[in-house]
Parts: structure tokens; sequence; C-alpha cells
């Protein structure tokens, strides 16, 4: 019974923001990332994995 509410007050919030714009305000313009960052994700989720590896329980010699 709640969740039809709040997304009747959500969408009104959000429509009221939209309306508060000035029309004469700057975009933002879309930044690239750096291959740099793309690496280091890389980097830091291969670690992350290797870490998992080594505290992740032995498995069982029989299945």
């Amino acid at each position: 019974m709640e969740l039809p509410t709040a997304m009747i007050i959500a969408v009104d919030q959000v429509s009221r923001q939209f309306a508060e714009c000035a029309p004469d305000a700057p975009a933002q313009p879309h930044v690239e990332r750096s291959p740099e960052a793309r690496r280091v994700r890389v980097a830091l989720a291969r670690g992350l994995i290797r870490l998992a590896h080594v505290i992740a329980p032995p498995e069982p010699a029989c299945r």
C-alpha cells in the first residue's frame, strides 16, 4: 500500500526539480575515463579474485 504512494511522491519531486531548472544552465559535458582508471580497476579486480581464492576454504578431495 505504501509503494504506490512513494512512487507518486517521487515522480512529483522529480517533476518539480525539472521545472526549477534554469533554461540557460550549462550542461555537464561527458568526460571520458582515462585508460589508467581501467587498468587500475582490472588490477584491483584481479587482486581481489586472487585474495578470494587464498581465503576460500579448500574443496573436499572426494565428491
